[in-house]
């Protein structure tokens, strides 16, 4: 039951997190 705005930072985090993956 996290809030809605935590789980908004969490997939933009992830977003950001994939690509930075797939160069490295």
């Amino acid at each position: 039951m996290a809030p809605r705005g935590l789980n908004c930072l969490l997939l933009l985090i992830s977003e950001l997190d994939l690509p930075v993956k797939r160069r490295g």
